[in-house]
């Protein structure tokens, strides 16, 4: 099991065994104290503790671990960490760790097994349940080593992954045996009980209004610095750029006092400018020059779908709706050989500075629309315009949303399998859950935005951790705590960002890529599979063949042209077939079916 994971932790590995108890752990040094660091990690030989975890707020929390007379020192590794909180607050420990992290910690006083999953799932943990066994890692593949997990299919989530490219139950996998850790959930295993709880919400908005807007202003700089930065403890790390603000607000932060803190940072840009219209490189190359940045562009309109899928690194735990992988790993693999080890993005940007939640939009009491009219009267008098508000937003969800512009349910999915898995029930709740997710609380709780976000990052199990500063529980606890004429069109983000980005960035709008991408690729032929390759393993069980074909000429006929998720959406059997094939030529496992 521990050798299945020497792919992402190549900097050394340790196995612990006692009686009927074993932890495996491999190495990835991309942390403060983890220079030197050893796990699996204990203080005294009694509790023991297997994590891929980064702490944030570490100062605090040390801080609170010595009033709680702990000895412990300032750069204590992550693991370390957890096992003083552990020992200082007992179960209630998760209320105190703030950071991306999955864990396992054994008690032998107590013969009990806590596992936890950090507040948005940045980090994977698997687990499987057997008559005898309690299997758990941060690799699914682990999890697979052992000979009690069956390696048969969840039909469920291949539906979910056909009609979605992600699954609707948050604790799927693609195996039937296999369950995924929700996130900001805990597992408490005894002999008598195996039990999973959420140890953490996401907490109701409870409105601050600041008297002096600049103090507001500061202190969100504050708090974003400290989630960049904390994110950012390497000597080495890379920024994923794109035009708009959210990742170019990162590079910014990160480019300022990079030399004292002796901090390297380069940019990474993916150009389609060679297929659609894509002004992002341009804006990208400015904001680079700007903090003086060095840019890699990446022109990745050389790339084919489903390239090179036939080479072993490119087979990936569960199915992979992205079709570009050879363009990914290329990209990753260069940061890596960089001597870089951390990555960062702007994903979230769009989830935290969400606005409202639809709840209080919907809400027809005088006191809703008393403040309603309260904000809006504050917002004209500090920007003078009614721009921004967000009322284009809450007129829709007052009227409700129009349910005919959904797609129809895809005609191509074979009608057995979808009445044995009630797909039809699934795709009408999948949409209901895309219509709802309006505010932070739903974007961000939404089972088919974020967390197959994570994992499609890091899908081809490189040494490189990527993190994603917008996912930060303290930005977002105080963004959560403002009026939406604050938040409403990055309006803070952009009067933060003032005199650190050019004006061109910093007054753009947000504008979408001005074409598909995918959609371009399947057009001109520059698919690497033939059409009697595309469907061999999931034709007649999860596909119609026939009705597929027909579809996918209607597709590249201009139907769904306006959406890049049509294009994800058709791809979506190949992708399944690619990764059964990939799966059976490559790891000879017992039968999938």
């Amino acid at each position: 099991m521990t050798e299945a994971t020497m792919r992402r932790g190549p900097d050394g590995s340790g196995i612990w065994c006692s009686g009927h108890v074993g932890f495996g752990h491999t190495l990835l040094r991309d942390s403060p104290g983890s220079d030197g660091e050893h796990q699996p990690c204990t203080l005294d030989g009694k509790v023991w503790v297997t994590a891929d975890a980064r702490i944030d707020g570490r100062a605090e929390l040390i801080s609170a671990l010595r009033a709680a007379g702990r000895q412990l020192a300032t750069d204590a590794t992550a693991a370390e960490l957890i096992l003083h909180a552990y020992y200082a607050f007992g179960e209630s420990f998760l209320q105190h760790l703030i950071g991306d992290f999955a864990f396992a910690l054994w008690d032998g006083r107590k013969a009990l097994l806590l596992c936890a999953r950090d507040h948005f799932g940045v980090r994977p943990f698997f687990y499987a349940k057997t008559d005898n066994a309690f299997i758990f890692g941060t690799e699914l593949d682990a999890v697979l080593e052992h000979p009690s997990v069956s390696t048969q299919l969840n039909e469920h989530a291949i539906g979910d992954f056909l009609l979605f490219n992600a699954f609707l139950n948050p604790e799927f996998s693609i195996y039937r045996d296999v369950r995924r850790l929700p996130p900001a959930s805990r597992i408490h295993l005894t002999r008598e009980a195996c039990r999973v709880s959420r140890y953490w919400q996401i907490p109701a908005r409870e409105e601050i209004h600041y008297s002096d807007y600049a103090e507001c202003v500061e202190r969100f700089q504050e708090v974003f610095a400290r989630a960049v930065n904390d994110r950012a403890q390497t000597p080495r790390v890379a920024v994923e750029l794109s035009g708009g603000m959210d990742s170019t607000s990162i590079a910014a932060v990160l480019a300022t006092g990079a030399q004292a803190r002796g901090r390297t940072v380069s940019a990474h840009t993916i150009s389609c400018e060679g297929l659609v219209g894509d002004p992002e490189p341009r804006y990208a190359r400015m904001v680079a020059l700007h903090l003086g940045v060095p840019i890699v562009v990446q022109e990745s309109q050389q790339y084919a779908l489903f390239e090179r899928i036939d080479q072993p690194e490119f087979v990936t735990q569960e199915p992979q709706g992205y079709p570009l992988l050879a363009a990914h790993y290329d990209r990753f693999s260069a940061i890596s050989a960089s001597g870089t080890r951390v990555l960062l993005t702007g994903q979230g940007g769009d989830a935290v500075f969400g606005g409202a939640s639809p709840d209080s939009l919907e809400s027809q009491q005088p006191a809703h629309a008393l403040r309603r009219l309260v904000e809006m009267y504050r917002h004209v008098r500090q920007t003078g315009t009614l721009r921004g508000l967000g009322l284009r937003e809450a007129l829709m969800t007052t009227l409700g949303r129009p349910t005919d512009r959904h797609p129809d349910f895809p005609d191509w999915i074979d009608a057995d399998f979808a009445r044995r898995t009630d797909l039809h029930d699934r795709w009408r709740a999948g949409w209901k859950i895309i219509d709802n997710a309006i505010g932070i609380q739903r974007q961000l709780s939404s089972p088919l935005h974020y967390p197959s976000l994570f994992s499609d990052y890091e899908v081809l199990r490189l040494p490189l951790v990527v993190r994603h500063p917008y996912f930060d529980v303290r930005l977002m606890t105080f963004l959560l705590h403002l009026a939406d004429t604050v938040t409403t069109g990055k309006k803070l983000l952009r009067d933060a960002m003032r005199g650190k980005l050019p004006e061109e960035i910093r007054l753009r709008p947000k504008i979408g890529m001005l074409g598909d991408p995918v959609r371009a690729r399947f057009t001109t032929g520059k698919l690497c599979i033939p059409m009697e390759r595309r469907l061999t393993l999931v034709g007649g069980i999860f596909v119609d063949p026939d009705r597929y074909e027909r579809a996918f000429a209607r597709y590249l006929g201009g139907k769904g042209s306006k959406s890049t998720w049509t294009s994800y959406h058709m791809g979506s059997p190949i992708a399944l077939n690619v990764w059964l094939t990939q799966r059976t030529s490559h790891k000879l496992q017992r039968g999938y079916l």
